[in-house]
């Protein structure tokens, strides 16, 4: 095929602002876009095509350079906020608390299952309240470990600290190991009944 005839080719707007483009700069420096149907979502709107031949002259327009160079700019700079904020909130998992306060075995299910209780009838769920005293080992021990979690450690005011955090999920995947460890430490009783419950469960489905 002769060159000249060769059929243009397009960048979508995506595109554009991924090679350093603004909207300021597509509104500014490139002709208004060629309109087409998306082949994808008929319902949706035209997507907005640009051809590459006139983006790339543009591109090397001093115009252009320096926009771009001024988004690349502020783009480092905002990662390296982001990374600086993700590892300030990294610092506050030396700060927690992995104390977990150690009943009898006894005592921990007595407790678990009134509370399980006591939540389904303030929740208005009393067919569930009802099947409480009816509830599997692997069931029990999910509720236990939770139990243990949100009343016998400071699980919960740690986690109240990572609220509007930037890495804060990353924080909260470490801590919630480290403290099923410890739980695993100080009621090993737990431990060895994730493995009789099922050989084939996976402990994390349980602690989950």
């Amino acid at each position: 095929m002769d060159k000249n005839n060769k059929k243009p080719e397009y960048w979508s707007k995506s595109t554009l602002l991924s090679r350093g483009w603004t909207e300021k700069t597509i509104d500014e420096l490139l002709p208004p876009p060629k309109l087409k149907d998306n082949p994808h979502y008929k319902c949706a709107s035209p997507m907005q095509l640009w051809e590459q031949k006139v983006v790339k002259q543009k591109e090397r327009t001093k115009k252009f350079k320096e926009s771009a160079e001024k988004k690349a700019k502020r783009r480092e700079s905002s990662l390296k906020a982001v990374a600086t904020k993700t590892e300030n909130t990294m610092s506050l998992l030396d700060t927690f608390s992995l104390e977990v306060e150690r009943v009898s075995i006894e005592e921990l299910r007595e407790w678990t299952l009134n509370a399980k209780w006591n939540w389904y009838m303030d929740t208005e769920q009393y067919e569930r309240a009802d099947s409480v005293d009816f509830a599997d080992e692997e069931t029990i021990l999910r509720w236990e470990i939770n139990f243990i979690r949100h009343n016998l450690s400071n699980y919960d005011e740690e986690l109240d600290k990572l609220y509007g955090k930037v890495g804060k999920d990353i924080v909260y995947s470490k801590y919630r190991s480290q403290l099923m460890e410890r739980i695993f430490e100080v009621y090993p009783e737990l431990k060895v009944k994730c493995n009789e419950v099922d050989n084939n469960t996976d402990v994390k489905d349980i602690t989950a």
